[in-house]
């Protein structure tokens, strides 16, 4: 999922932000001279003085709280991660369900179609033979182009949840997507050793 990159770069800021506090501040090295341009017999360089000095912070404890400080930022995006790997699993599987339950219904709504125009074919017959009214045809017509209507917005809804499914996965759309699966629920309990 496209939501997942982000981590990868945290991750390795994260690394970055590591190295970075195991490293100790920097040493310093001050030159102070005075009486550079002194007068009399103290002119010149004869007169200067001069101090050197080398300072550093003992820092053992600092670094220590700084290296776990990074750590523990670490930690938590790699917990935000698993999180949004969670959230992600769960929207998609959401997605996918809704996908292929209405997979189902086009089918279901697609076998309905060819029963009313069986029936449709069927009473037309009646009323040519004159065994059934005119107004039993004119029914079975109007059941018909309902179920056509409604065979449609399953077809627009079932484009909309390919997609959605599809940019989940970060991909622009599912290429003549069949869904797989069962939305019928097993009964029969599941045993421990099967699930080993």
């Amino acid at each position: 999922n496209p939501e997942l990159k982000s981590f990868t770069h945290q991750y390795a800021a994260s690394e970055g932000k590591i190295k970075q506090s195991t490293l100790p501040t920097r040493k310093e090295l001050n030159l102070n001279v005075e009486d550079f341009a002194g007068s009399n017999e103290l002119a010149g360089i004869s007169g200067m003085q001069t101090t050197l000095s080398v300072s550093w912070v003992m820092e053992n404890e600092l670094l220590s709280s700084r290296y776990n400080l990074a750590k523990s930022s670490q930690g938590m995006i790699a917990s935000n991660e698993k999180i949004k790997r969670l959230a992600l699993a769960n929207e998609t599987a959401k997605l996918f369900i809704n996908a292929l339950a209405l997979q189902e219904q086009v089918n279901v709504i697609n076998d309905a179609i060819k029963l009313s125009e069986s029936a449709v074919n069927e009473i037309n017959k009646r009323v040519s033979a004159g065994k059934t009214f005119q107004a039993d045809l004119l029914r079975a017509e109007a059941e018909l182009a309902q179920q056509k209507l409604i065979a449609e917005d399953l077809n627009h809804e079932i484009q909309i949840a390919y997609k959605s499914l599809a940019a989940q996965w970060g991909e622009q759309s599912l290429n003549e997507a069949v869904l797989t699966g069962s939305l019928e629920i097993n009964n029969k309990p599941i045993s421990y050793e099967s699930l080993k």
